[in-house]
Formats: structure tokens, sequence, C-alpha cells
């Protein structure tokens, strides 16, 4: 598959970008942008996969590729270890902490807020960002 894309053009729409109600071509150039990320985001996928593989037969124990332009890490991710809970009282206390977490009930807090035109007592409401998504129909 080949796709062109006028960067210049995609320049001039970002900064235009009321525009894309008012022109069809504007939209075009949006959806090519999607397209093209996804396509890459798999592209790079797939590239890093076949690095994995290619570096893993060379060198089963390495952890890094460095060349002029590049540094490659190969780490793991997340937890190292995991706490069987079903042994806890054989577990040594020093060996982990213990924490409590709080998880609101939004649908709750919603119901209450519609019945009484302010939240509860304790709760506090999120300045959240909003910003533009956009997928092809």
């Amino acid at each position: 598959m080949k796709m062109t894309i006028d960067l210049d053009n995609l320049k001039k729409i970002a900064k235009k970008g009321k525009d894309i109600f008012l022109k069809p071509e504007a939209e075009k150039e949006l959806l090519k942008i999607s397209f093209a990320i996804a396509e890459l985001e798999e592209i790079y996928k797939e590239a890093k996969l076949e690095l994995e593989k290619a570096a893993l037969k060379k060198n089963p124990n390495f952890s890094s590729i460095e060349s002029d332009k590049v540094k490659i890490f190969y780490r793991a991710f997340g937890q190292r270890f995991r706490l069987d809970e079903a042994v806890i009282k054989e577990v040594s206390s020093e060996m982990y902490s213990q924490s409590i977490k709080y998880s609101l009930d939004v649908k709750e807090i919603d119901r209450y807020f519609k019945e009484h035109k302010t939240l509860p007592y304790g709760i506090n409401a999120v300045d959240r960002k909003k910003q533009i998504t956009f997928k092809a129909k």
C-alpha cells in the first residue's frame, strides 16, 4: 500500500482546525493521518517483533543493541514478583506491606449529585482536560 501525505498541507489544516467543518479536503487529510498512524503503529510493532526474534537467535541473553544513532533495550516491564495471598500467614511480614485502596462508585455519586445537586461530603470533582479525538466511520 502506498500513501502520500502532504505535510505542508496538514500543517496548514492544523492551524485552521475550524476548516474541518467546512472543507471536505480537510476531512480527507485528517483521515489520511488517522490511517497512516494506525498503519505505522502496526509496522513498528512487527519490526520490534522481528528484531526481538533475530536478537534472541543471535544471543539468548541480550539486553541491548547500540549503533551510532540508536540504542535498543530488551527488558521486562511490570511487577517482578507476585504475592500468593492464599499462604499470606506463612509469608514473612518483612516481604510485603499492606495498604488499603479506595475505589469510588461513580454511578452512586452521579445518583447522589442528581438528587442533591451537590457532591457527597469528602468527594471532590476532578478537573479533567478534554481533547479532540476522531475516527473514521
